[in-house]
């Protein structure tokens, strides 16, 4: 069993704001619990870099589609850690600014 990111680290990554963040902020980020989500292998493999609204998202694994329940599922995830990220990076720059 792999853990994969259920937002991937490049959209992460490429976040207004993220790559201003200090290394130990970002890493924080990025190894949050609260985005990894247990998958096997293969399917962390099919899934890769897709975004659940964006360009479809995840469409097949394993010849099959990816049901509907899961889509929905994984967009409630990542746009909730898109808020959490969102969220972080405000934060962080409120206090530099000494908000």
């Amino acid at each position: 069993m792999n853990m994969d990111h259920a937002l991937p680290r490049y959209e992460i990554v490429n976040t207004k704001g993220f790559k201003q963040l200090p290394r130990a902020v970002r890493d924080e980020i990025l190894n949050d619990p609260r985005n990894y989500q247990p998958m096997v292998k293969p399917a962390n493999c099919s899934k890769g870099c897709k975004v659940e609204g964006l360009d479809g998202g995840w469409e097949s694994w394993n010849g099959k589609p990816v049901s509907a329940e899961y889509k929905k599922y994984l967009r409630e995830k990542q746009d909730e850690f898109r808020a959490i990220v969102t969220e972080r990076i405000r934060d962080y720059q409120a206090s530099a600014r000494g908000e």
